[in-house]
């Protein structure tokens, strides 16, 4: 009896023994297996997407322009006599800017006045002398041409003489000039540079996902880098009714430039703050983002593979980046390791 017991414990002993091996032979296999596809595959580091609450603020940057600028030419020619305004001078319309000699053009209107003076008095004569039959009809008619004639000539000569008083037809300060006493102007020559800053427009570039939030006529607070913690009232003016290649709008901003505390010059570096109502929207990490932010496009994680898919992007702001379209909320994009993916790629969570 204690045979058979022996024999079948060693039976047994055997038994578990081979079912230990096979069990670890099992876990082995499935390691090397696990470890295979780890190796076939490129670690990344994944998220999964959800919609946030995005305040309804907005800030835009752009660099502050004249209201209006005008390079002013030259409509007549000859030589500059006198400049009596200069760079650096503000004007108001209609202001004399320089004269040019003119005194040829003086001679002719004198000329022409008194041809035109005469012409007048012939046709008045012509007119008594047709009553009685002095005349002919054609005579007349003659004297009547004639008399046109001399006004026209007349009034184009007189032109010409108020051309050599060169004026400003705005009010603003000369930005440049481009002309000395002496020199000699010919038609299209430019003279001056002048720039109206009396108010300002600083033009913003405003998101397809907040284009329809902005109207005409609409207060936007600006503020300026050189006046820090200031703030200045604008109003939007023009919005572009066409988005351009990375759809959004350009929406021009004017604030009045009629502070002597804090002036603010053309050129000057500012910001547009806008305000609109909280909304939720897909927001992801600037750094999911691959290429450049004006053709976004995001690496998404589909069945253990990346695939690259184009976005389009709204607000900036942080290190986050509004989704606007390209995305939903139930999908997994890839935040880092992009560089070794292209389509198709296999990935694991790191």
């Amino acid at each position: 009896m204690k045979k058979i017991i022996t024999i079948i414990a060693v039976i047994a002993s055997i038994g578990l023994v081979a079912y230990t091996l096979a069990s670890n032979k099992e876990e082995k296999e499935a390691e090397i297996a696990s470890l295979q596809v780890k190796s076939e595959s490129i670690p990344v580091k994944i998220t999964k997407l959800k919609e946030e609450e995005i305040n309804g603020k907005m800030s835009l940057n752009g660099t502050l322009e004249p209201i209006r600028e005008l390079a002013l030419l030259s409509e007549t020619q000859g030589q500059v006599l006198r400049l009596v305004k200069e760079k650096g001078d503000r004007v108001s319309k209609g202001d004399l800017l320089l004269q040019v000699d003119n005194e040829l053009f003086q001679a002719e209107l004198l000329a022409a006045e008194a041809q035109f003076e005469k012409m007048k008095k012939d046709v008045a004569r012509f007119e008594n002398l047709i009553e009685e039959d002095a005349i002919t009809q054609r005579d007349l008619e003659d004297a009547k041409l004639g008399l046109k004639k001399a006004e026209a000539n007349y009034k184009a000569i007189r032109k010409r003489l108020n051309e050599t008083y060169v004026k400003s037809p705005i009010s603003g300060i000369i930005h440049d000039d481009a002309v000395e006493v002496g020199s000699f102007l010919t038609p299209g020559k430019k003279l001056y540079d002048i720039v109206d800053v009396s108010r300002l427009k600083l033009i913003v570039n405003v998101p397809e996902s907040h284009i329809l939030e902005v109207r005409e006529g609409q207060e936007v607070v600006l503020s300026a880098d050189v006046h820090p913690g200031k703030t200045f009232n604008g109003k939007v003016k023009t919005i572009a009714q066409k988005a351009d290649k990375t759809l959004k709008y350009e929406v021009e901003i004017e604030v009045l430039n009629n502070n002597n505390e804090l002036p603010l010059k053309a050129g000057m570096y500012a910001k547009a703050n806008f305000e609109f109502q909280p909304k939720k929207s897909v927001v992801i990490d600037r750094k999911a983002i691959v290429g450049s932010l004006k053709e976004p496009a995001v690496f998404i994680v589909e069945n253990g593979a990346a695939y690259q898919k184009n976005i389009v992007i709204g607000q900036i702001f942080d290190n986050k980046v509004e989704v606007i379209d390209g995305l939903s909320s139930s999908e997994e994009v890839v935040l880092s390791g992009q560089i070794n993916l292209k389509n198709g790629t296999k990935v694991s969570a790191l």
